[in-house]
């Protein structure tokens, strides 16, 4: 892909956009199921280990919500 012609520049953003998000995707996959591996058998968890992870992703998600009142200010001081 030649990003180098101005008429492809909105594609090459498209597609580092996409990549990025995927591998984001991907890589909270793994953190959790990390996160969960090592509760069970670093630290003797049972089968409620799972909480923790959904706990942290649920905890993030509803910041993310809660602040949407401070992004909108902070976009109308910007002029976005």
């Amino acid at each position: 892909m030649n990003c180098s012609c101005p008429g492809h520049h909105w594609r090459c953003v498209k597609w580092a956009v996409h990549i990025f998000t995927q591998q984001n995707g991907f890589i909270d996959i793994l953190k959790s199921g990390w996160i969960v591996t090592f509760v069970i058998r670093e630290r003797g968890g049972g089968h409620n280990a799972g909480y923790i992870s959904s706990g942290f992703f649920g905890g993030m998600t509803l910041g993310r919500v809660a602040l949407m009142w401070f992004n909108r200010k902070v976009c109308s001081l910007f002029g976005r």
